[in-house]
């Protein structure tokens, strides 16, 4: 049966997330718990991928257990 919570910590909400600064085609880490405390590392990949899409960009990203390394970059610019 459903249980009414009181209250609930869901973490850091999407739009505080730094997506402009992350999209400037370094290359970043994300650490479990320090940077996606309630995610999996395969849905913020997923993320990623999805917001990437969303800016017309493209995203190369490798997930381990504890962490996502990922660079964001323009398709048309690459070669």
């Amino acid at each position: 049966m459903a249980e009414k919570l009181t209250e609930y910590e869901f973490g850091l909400p999407r739009e505080s997330r730094p997506w402009e600064k992350w999209m400037d085609g370094s290359i970043w880490s994300l650490t479990k718990d320090d940077d996606f405390p309630n995610s999996t590392s395969v849905s913020m990949s997923q993320m990623l991928y999805a917001r990437a899409k969303r800016a017309g960009k493209k995203c190369r990203c490798r997930v381990s257990v504890d962490a996502v390394v990922f660079q964001f970059y323009d398709p048309k610019a690459s070669n």
